[in-house]
């Protein structure tokens, strides 16, 4: 399983570095620790939510394939199409960028006046991207291996 990964904005973010003012476009997203689990549970547990109306459609559809990719894009796309409530979710998932889990710059962790910056797709790709790679990547697998 990955530790981190690297998340490129469209449009890059002001901050300040060793007293000067800096952008930056590149986001390192860590997986997450203990220390992020109210933040990374609220997250698993809105996709499961979401998931769990969705897999009986998938049974009816019955198309085996031998691989099964799931993209950051698709996961957001099946929790809006969801009764999972998104602006807790999306509140979830900025707090947990905020607590360490995103790095601006690869150094420079997020704060409000930071992360109000981060355009809604931008914001939207980070919170996919995560969740993929680190918050259900797990039962991604599991979910390939009973296809």
């Amino acid at each position: 399983m990955k530790t981190e990964i690297e998340y490129i904005l469209t449009t890059g973010i002001e901050f300040h570095k060793g007293g000067e003012l800096a952008v930056s476009k590149n986001v390192l997203l860590l997986a997450p620790s203990s220390k992020q689990l109210k933040h990374t549970v609220a997250m698993k547990q809105a996709f499961f939510q979401a998931i769990s109306s969705f897999e009986s459609e998938k049974k009816k559809e019955s198309t085996k394939t031998d691989e099964f990719e799931m993209s950051g894009s698709d996961v957001l796309s099946m929790l809006y199409m969801s009764t999972v409530d998104m602006e807790k979710f999306f509140n979830s998932a900025r707090e947990l960028f905020k607590s360490g889990a995103a790095l601006l710059d690869g150094k420079q962790q997020f704060n409000d006046l930071m992360i109000d910056k981060v355009s809604v797709e931008d914001f939207e790709g980070m919170v996919g991207e995560y969740l993929i790679n680190f918050i259900i990547a797990s039962a991604l697998k599991k979910m390939t291996s009973s296809s």
